[in-house]
């Protein structure tokens, strides 16, 4: 199950990679979506969780909610390495 999830997270960054030329960070689980180091702006970070939702809809025919307060605003700085705990935790 792990093993899917992160194919899914890693399939949308690649996905999310091929209409924003503009970030160039390979694949990893430490890259940072949201903080002061982040190379993301806002509507990347909304468009890669968005991402991330419809591919996890896809596989599983479950909904994520990564957009809402209980993800989303709990951290000061997200990394790919929060996505997969807390999908997870909440799949």
């Amino acid at each position: 199950m792990a093993d899917k999830i992160k194919k899914i997270v890693q399939d949308s960054y690649k996905e999310f990679r091929l209409i924003n030329s503009r970030i160039k960070l390979k694949f990893s689980d430490k890259i940072l979506l949201k903080g002061k180091k982040s190379e993301f702006d806002s509507v990347d970070i909304i468009t890669f969780l968005t991402m991330v939702e419809n591919n996890f809809e896809k596989e599983f025919g479950k909904k994520l909610n990564l957009l809402d307060e209980n993800f989303f605003f709990k951290y000061e700085t997200l990394n790919i390495k929060n996505i997969f705990d807390y999908i997870k935790k909440n799949k």
